[in-house]
This record gives C-alpha cells, sequence and structure tokens, in this order.
C-alpha cells in the first residue's frame, strides 16, 4: 500500500511538474497572436469599410438629385412657353440622370 502512495505521489508530482512547464511555455508562445490580433480587428475594419462604401453611396445620390435639379431647370428655362408633353420630356430627362439610383421617391417642383 505504501510503494502504491508514493507512486501516486510521485506521479502527481511529475504531472504538476508537467503542467507547471506548460504554463510558462503559454506566456513565450506567440504563434496564435496574429489570429488572435485579426479576430480583434476584423470587426473593425468591416465596418470602417462598410461606412465608407454607405457614405460614398450617399455623397453619390446627393451629388445626382442637385445633378437632377439643374438639369430639369435648364430644360425648362430654356423655352418661352411648356406644355405637358415638354414638361414629361424634361421630367424623364431628369429620371434619366437619377440614373442607377431609384427614381419612384424623385419628386420635382418646377414654378414659374
Amino acid at each position: 500500500m505504501t510503494a502504491l502512495v508514493d507512486r501516486l505521489k510521485s506521479e502527481t508530482a511529475q504531472i504538476a511538474l508537467d503542467l507547471g512547464r506548460r504554463f510558462r511555455g503559454l506566456g513565450k508562445d506567440e504563434r496564435g497572436v496574429s489570429a488572435v490580433e485579426f479576430a480583434m480587428l476584423l470587426p473593425l475594419m468591416m465596418s470602417l469599410y462598410l461606412g465608407a462604401v454607405e457614405v460614398s453611396q450617399g455623397i453619390g445620390a446627393d451629388r445626382k438629385v442637385t445633378l437632377t435639379a439643374r438639369t430639369v431647370a435648364d430644360l425648362v428655362s430654356q423655352v418661352s412657353s411648356i406644355d405637358n408633353s415638354g414638361m414629361t420630356n424634361s421630367l424623364n430627362a431628369g429620371t434619366k440622370v437619377m440614373a442607377p439610383f431609384p427614381s419612384a421617391n424623385l419628386k420635382v417642383v418646377v414654378s414659374a
């Protein structure tokens, strides 16, 4: 019985020694550092990228709206009197200028 207890104590001491070496080695191990850094930075970088894409889409849409308003104003101001077909043609030109953005909600008010 004493031999068994001694053997268990020595095996337990050996396991504790091996665990201590492994834990000390973990502090020096740098194999997974880049993967951890990538996992931490990926959400931030994706947010920045998608945010930049959305902002550029918004700026492009704003420019298209301004250009559409100028185009319709220029077309309407070139004639002294305009009828329904002329106004329809001017508004259709505004729709074409707005492409590739949707023009379903586009509203143009022309007043004299």
